[in-house]
């Protein structure tokens, strides 16, 4: 799934995909640049050749305590993306909502492993939990060069 799509200038684009399973792809015009599997998050560094200069990328993804995906990305130690400062601002309530629902799926699974039941149900709502409130903000589309959302 695509995180993040962020235009850096008019001959480069970022990208962030992530699986179901936690597997971060970073693309940089389309071309793999890093991979790594992940929970709650990791660091990506990578070089690449921009109008004959080699440029370094640093891509920093976490999972925050509202359980939130937040990005710091710089180029050549220069911050062009800090959604974390975002994230900071404090809990909101729909943040607060999917934990209480979290909290409720965690007890709702152990008393069904408990009683013997089948979990077939609760893994696959899951997803659907983990996805509540977030439609606004987990797909991302950032252009740099106008500095608008898109």
């Amino acid at each position: 799934m695509r995180y993040l799509t962020l235009k850096i200038n008019p001959t480069t684009e970022l990208s962030i995909d992530n699986s179901i399973w936690g597997k971060e792809t970073i693309k940089l015009n389309g071309a793999i640049v890093s991979e790594k599997t992940s929970i709650w998050g990791s660091e990506h560094c990578f070089e690449v050749l921009e109008d004959s200069k080699e440029v370094t990328y640093k891509v920093i993804i976490k999972m925050g305590i509202d359980i939130r995906v937040t990005y710091l990305i710089t180029r050549d130690g220069q911050e062009i993306l800090n959604d974390e400062k975002e994230s900071q601002k404090g809990i909101r309530v729909k943040s607060w909502v999917k934990s209480v629902g979290i909290v409720i799926w965690i007890f709702a699974m152990l008393a069904t492993l408990r009683n013997g039941g089948s979990v077939v149900l609760p893994l696959a709502l899951l997803p659907i939990l983990l996805s509540f409130g977030n439609t606004a903000t987990l797909v991302r589309n950032i252009d740099l060069t106008t500095s608008k959302s898109i």
